[in-house]
């Protein structure tokens, strides 16, 4: 049975389109309120206390690594003792009345940010910003894990500062103006003042393209690795419906191993790649973590491991990523170095992976219906997954539909404008057969003009790619040519200049 060899591939999205989060003012609320300051009596004396929030202020020294709000994971943060008075508001437990203008515990009320009040209807008020960019691109801040419990006093310092900072989403608009030292500027103010991840990535990306600043590629390394190299405390999610969906933390680690493999500013380094893929998968990316299974199953940047690689793929396999289902099928099927060949799981994990739209896994089970390997021989399954697998991008289905369409039956009526298409299709992927195919049909003239010219240069590609038929076949080809055609096949195969 013919089957695909894995492929590795290394394309990694370098820029996400990415939302400039706006920021919602609070309602106007009195004048000492406005002031955000405390009048305190010291020896009779009336003294201003540091105000509660200060903008400028930064808040590496907030909290404590004991505090139990998670701080410590920002290296951007330097830690010291307790708070000082300043800032003791964010770490105390919330009074009665900050409960009651976060949460009420009954369930039934949420903050309204607007009215500074509550709503009654249990919808969920807070500012979509903030937890928007908090629990899909932040670093700073921790939004609710559950609608229906009520703020921690952790969450709720997070949320209050991330509401009151202005810094990314004026980044954001700046870069989208194009006013890149302006938007540089802020995204640092956004990584050093909160912690944003992504205020870290984009300045990174910034330094790549040379947006704003010369290109530097040694600045850009070092911000990709201050979001990527953070510790990890917990694996991202991965979403079987998203499975390509990148954190910004992700994605500085994926750039970084492209940077690496691509040898992008720096000398090539396999084996650094390989270590930000693995970066990326201990994250909790998975497609990370099926790559990874290739660098090993190739021997990329390390040494060849097959059991490795089939720890990587089961992996990923078990967590509904469909490339790393059909991998371990692959190697399941036919068994390989010490793997015991288990045929019966491989149909279960081609079936896995095929259900997920993975073309491979779709030719295969096209193949199993179309031979009645392990199952029972079903033409019209067959082709519906060949269908789905041409469709998909698999040069072996795109042949193999390209074949039915030449010969025709009761399910699909002969079409040879329609096959040779699909030959040609494959074809340039370098498929040998569908090279071979779409010669004998510009040969014979079917399915549109004759021309031996094509006909011959087809040939040479089935050849190049390992048809056993190519070769013969191109000489008698060349051989019914006219001097026209010769010098025209001479013309197309003279080096350019």
């Amino acid at each position: 049975m013919f089957r695909n060899a894995l492929k590795v591939f290394c394309a990694v999205s370098c820029l996400m389109a990415l939302p400039a989060w706006a920021q919602t003012k609070p309602a106007e609320k009195s004048t000492d309120v406005d002031k955000d300051v405390t009048e305190v009596t010291v020896l009779l004396k009336k003294e201003r206390a540091a105000p509660i929030f200060d903008a400028n202020r930064p808040l590496k020294s907030f909290f404590t690594s004991s505090d139990g709000c998670g701080w410590y994971d920002n290296p951007a943060w330097e830690f010291q003792e307790w708070p000082d008075d300043a800032t003791q508001p964010y770490v105390r437990p919330m009074t009665a009345i900050e409960k009651a203008y976060v949460y009420d515990f009954t369930g039934k009320t949420r903050f309204d940010e607007k009215t500074l009040g509550a709503t009654t209807d249990g919808q969920t008020t807070q500012d979509s910003s903030a937890a928007d960019g908090s629990s899909t691109f932040g670093g700073g801040v921790v939004p609710p894990s559950d609608d229906d419990a009520p703020l921690t006093p952790c969450e709720y310092a997070r949320y209050q500062i991330a509401r009151r900072d202005k810094s990314l989403s004026e980044a954001f608009a700046f870069y989208e103006q194009k006013k890149y030292p302006e938007a540089m500027s802020r995204f640092q103010t956004a990584y050093t003042k909160v912690g944003y991840d992504i205020a870290g990535l984009m300045l990174g990306d910034m330094y790549r393209k040379g947006q704003g600043v010369p290109r530097d590629m040694a600045k850009a390394i070092g911000w990709y690795r201050k979001v990527a190299e953070k510790a990890i405390h917990q694996q991202e999610p991965f979403d079987p419906k998203k499975p390509t969906a990148m954190s910004p933390r992700v994605e500085a680690a994926m750039m970084l191993a492209q940077i690496y493999l691509a040898g992008d500013g720096v000398p090539q380094d396999y084996k650094t790649g390989l270590r930000y893929v693995e970066q990326a998968s201990a994250i909790g990316y998975v497609p990370a973590t099926k790559l990874a299974g290739d660098f090993y199953y190739k021997g990329i940047g390390t040494a060849r491991n097959l059991k490795k690689a089939v720890k990587n793929y089961e992996t990923a396999a078990l967590l509904g990523y469909a490339p790393a289902q059909y991998a371990w099928a692959e190697i399941l099927y036919d068994g390989e170095e010490g793997i015991k060949a288990d045929p019966g799981k491989a149909r279960e994990l081609y079936a896995l992976a095929a259900q997920g739209g993975n073309a491979g896994a779709q030719y295969q089970m096209a193949v199993f219906y179309d031979t009645g390997d392990g199952v029972k021989a079903d033409a019209k399954t067959a082709l519906i997954y060949y269908k789905d697998a041409a469709l998909g991008g698999d040069a072996d289905a795109q042949n193999a539909i390209g074949t039915w369409f030449y010969q025709g039956d009761a399910l699909l009526p002969k079409d040879q404008v329609v096959a040779r298409k699909w030959f040609e299709t494959a074809a340039q992927t370098g498929h040998s057969e569908a090279a071979f195919n779409l010669a004998v049909m510009y040969a014979r003239g079917e399915g549109g003009a004759k021309d031996l010219v094509r006909a011959w240069l087809w040939f040479d590609v089935a050849r190049r790619t390992g048809h056993p038929n190519a070769a013969v076949a191109g000489k008698q080809i060349e051989a019914q040519m006219t001097e026209v055609e010769k010098a025209e096949l001479a013309k197309v195969l003279a080096p350019k200049t």
